[in-house]
């Protein structure tokens, strides 16, 4: 099955699918009916085992708690969920306070912070310097 924009799955509203990624894949970006935007992969999504942006095991977790303290303290780590500042489930990926989509790798052998418009053009760039970390970290092997 292909997934296109329009489909949902779960509380996931499929709105949009990135360009190709280090693997090959195009990976579907999801809008959740919490207002949270993620991006996942189409196995999980198809297989059902993605169904929200991580919501949804919070609202379990408020449903299912056995006394009144456990469950407002599950709704103070879900308000918490909603305001993280990466909501969008992309590692190194983060969105800024205006809607840019911020690409920050740092660590001893590399420092990257660069912003862009499109959360697919932010994961192509997080992709290759990831690569290019992976290849200094082996000492400039490649493997291909």
């Amino acid at each position: 099955m292909k997934i296109q924009t329009g489909d949902r799955f779960g509380k996931l509203e499929v709105i949009g699918i990135t360009d190709l990624n280090y693997n090959g894949r195009k990976r579907p970006i999801c809008k959740c009916d919490c207002g949270n935007i993620v991006v996942v992969s189409q196995c999980r999504l198809l297989s059902g085992k993605t169904k929200s942006c991580g919501c949804l095991r919070k609202e379990t977790c408020i449903q299912n708690a056995p006394t009144d303290e456990m469950r407002e303290n599950a709704k103070i780590s879900m308000m918490r969920h909603k305001i993280s500042r990466n909501m969008l489930n992309e590692k190194y990926i983060y969105m800024t306070e205006n809607g840019l989509y911020e690409v920050k790798i740092t660590n001893r052998m590399m420092r990257t912070r660069k912003k862009f418009k499109t959360l697919g053009k932010a994961i192509i760039f997080r992709d290759e310097m990831y690569k290019q970390l992976q290849d200094k970290l082996n000492g400039g092997e490649t493997n291909g």
